[in-house]
């Protein structure tokens, strides 16, 4: 069965979504036959709850079928990273690779906000993806010293390099524009304070506000400021609408406390419009202060009062930012610079887990080794010589045994058939500790329950696991390698007329 990738990420508006849809538009998605699981959207606490379970049931299936061959997970902070920790988790256990990759603007602040335990479950969660894409040099260094087994990969956001529109207003007019998440994070109230001194020196001036957030609050900020006339709250906008007030506007504004990279800016700077923003996230690795764009430091209300005073006194200079940051995003932020990246990425992590992740181990490959009786063990002894110089052990129902594996580390479990359930669960009890001891990078079983039964738990801790059905089993696989089918990477038979090309595979007799 051909396996697919699959794409997580939250189907809310919003700058995550804006990513995907970009990987749609441009071909990422289908060149790849990337699976959409959205995780999260709009909506009530129970909705949005239901979605989770369902994106998580999904999931589950994709995995037991084995159809996944690679995650590429958006997260951001909060109830996006505790959701997708739990995706990533289930993906460990079947060892199918996860790329994270990070947006969330404070995801510092909320690492900061938790105590040790949920810190070292963040640092464990990083550190255990096979990438973690963050959108700015700043955040690797930060990971690194909070995560140091991290592998961050630098590969910014990108925007479409589209016809700048042609300007919607007066020559003489000036209008300003903000583009985001109505709240104090992005600094809102800093922006309408600056845009009411600006407006005592220029009554003519305009302020766009499209976004969502706070809108109760902020209308009673600007009637208090009484910019009732000058200030317009446009909502949340789509694409179309979006190019449009670009084209109208003379700035874009956005004067945040923290940010990743934001896609307005870069959409704004794409369009040849100037822009006034803050020396926070990966801002200042994008924009040079007065060369592409004008950076000022977060809350400096004053600053952000005399760069809108410049701007709009001088249409020469706005031109000239313009033009720099649009020459700008066309050398290094548009699909021809970043895709190749995120492919060349993808390529790196699939080669990687196809030499399997115990290739470059230093210390012995851990093996565990479990079975039944009888010619069940004699096939197991067949294969010993395979695992040489491999820290082995064994798990069997039969004490007489130990002796034929002196050496290595053994231990007595129960037997158990499907009639008998208290012995079934006495071998749960008796296989969770063995396995939580011997940690085993390999289980490996020739059948019957007591291997059933490891080979799922096995799985479950990520470690690979091998089924090699009974030579007894000449006509048809025993149910217990039937129900081993979703949990074994590696499903053999040893006889070649019950091999299949969904498998079991055939790689010839023990005996």
């Amino acid at each position: 069965m051909k396996r697919t990738p699959l794409m997580l990420s939250t189907h809310q508006p919003g700058g995550i979504l804006e990513v995907v849809e970009g990987y749609r538009r441009d071909g990422l998605i289908d060149r790849w036959g990337f699976q959409s699981l959205w995780t999260h959207d709009q909506g009530t606490l129970l909705s949005r709850l239901w979605m989770a379970f369902q994106a998580g049931f999904k999931l589950l299936v994709l995995l037991l079928q084995r159809r996944v061959s690679f995650l590429h997970v958006h997260l951001a902070m909060r109830g996006s990273f505790w959701r997708k920790s739990v995706l990533m988790a289930m993906a460990g256990w079947f060892g199918v690779p996860t790329i994270l990759h990070l947006h969330g603007s404070e995801f510092q602040v909320f690492y900061d906000s938790l105590g040790p335990y949920r810190q070292r479950f963040i640092q464990r969660t990083l550190e255990r993806a096979e990438r973690v894409i963050v959108l700015s040099e700043a955040l690797r260094h930060w990971l690194g010293s909070v995560a140091p087994k991290t592998k961050g990969v630098v590969i910014p956001n990108y925007v479409p390099l589209k016809e700048i529109p042609l300007k919607q207003h007066p020559s003489n007019s000036f209008t300003v524009l903000f583009l985001g998440a109505l709240i104090e994070r992005k600094g809102i109230s800093d922006l309408l304070d600056a845009f009411k001194s600006l407006q005592k020196v220029s009554p003519g001036v305009r302020l766009l506000l499209a976004g969502t957030g706070d809108d109760q609050r902020l209308q009673a900020l600007v009637e208090t400021l009484g910019l009732r006339g000058s200030v317009e709250f446009l909502g949340w906008i789509n694409d179309d609408q979006k190019t449009l007030l670009l084209g109208q506007a003379d700035c874009l504004v956005l004067p945040s406390y923290h940010e990743g990279m934001p896609m307005a800016i870069l959409e704004a700077m794409a369009l040849g419009l100037p822009v006034i923003t803050t020396r926070v996230g990966g801002i200042p690795e994008v924009i040079t202060h007065g060369v592409d764009g004008l950076l000022i430091a977060a809350g400096d209300r004053k600053a952000l009062l005399i760069e809108l005073l410049r701007l709009q006194g001088d249409p020469t200079l706005r031109i000239l930012l313009g033009r720099a940051a649009r020459s700008l995003i066309r050398q290094h932020f548009t699909k021809n610079q970043i895709l190749p990246m995120i492919e060349s990425l993808y390529r790196d992590v699939l080669e990687e887990c196809a030499k399997g992740p115990l290739a470059l181990r230093k210390t012995p490959i851990k093996v565990l080794a479990v079975c039944s009786a009888g010619g069940h063990w004699v096939q197991l002894m067949h294969l010993r010589s395979a695992f040489e110089g491999m820290d082995m052990a064994f798990a069997t129902v039969n004490a007489a045994y130990s002796g034929d594996v002196e050496g290595s580390r053994f231990y007595l479990i129960q037997d158990a058939n499907r009639w008998d359930r208290l012995k079934f669960l006495r071998l749960l009890f008796e296989l969770i500790p063995i396995l939580w001891r011997e940690k085993p990078d390999v289980v490996i079983t020739t059948g019957a329950a007591p291997g059933l039964m490891a080979l799922i738990l096995g799985r479950l801790i990520g470690a690979r696991t091998l089924w090699i059905d009974s030579l007894a089993n000449s006509k048809t696989m025993s149910l217990s390698g039937r129900l081993a089918r979703p949990f074994a990477c590696v499903w053999l038979t040893q006889w070649p007329a019950l091999s299949k090309p969904k498998g079991p595979d055939y790689w010839g007799s023990i005996l």
